[in-house]
């Protein structure tokens, strides 16, 4: 069974207590609702990244450089930061962890 600890006076190092039937609806509540709010913030993330991307190619399609267009947004192609963080002496697992790129061999 789910408990809590409830420290009064009488218990000032707490004692543990069984959670009510309506204490553990709500928790379970609360719990839907994390995890939903989760995954709503990752779906925007994942969008971001994909409209950033395709501004970036229409930019670049354009006639732009990469390095004009990464002036301009501020988006560095995953394959280019791979690049500056082993120039900056990352390894390849490392620098693959933090951009999510692994150059093809």
């Amino acid at each position: 069974m789910t408990f809590k600890i409830e420290i009064t006076p009488e218990n000032p190092e707490g004692l543990k207590v069984n959670l009510t039937a309506e204490e553990l609806e709500q928790q379970k509540k609360d719990v839907a609702r994390a995890t939903a709010d989760r995954e709503a913030w990752i779906t925007k993330k994942n969008q971001e990244k994909i409209d950033a991307k395709a501004g970036n190619d229409k930019l670049v399609a354009l006639g732009l450089s990469q390095d004009q267009v990464t002036a301009m947004t501020g988006y560095i192609p995953p394959s280019v930061r791979y690049q500056q963080l082993i120039d900056d002496g990352e390894t390849p697992e490392e620098a693959t962890a933090i951009t999510g790129y692994t150059p093809e061999e």
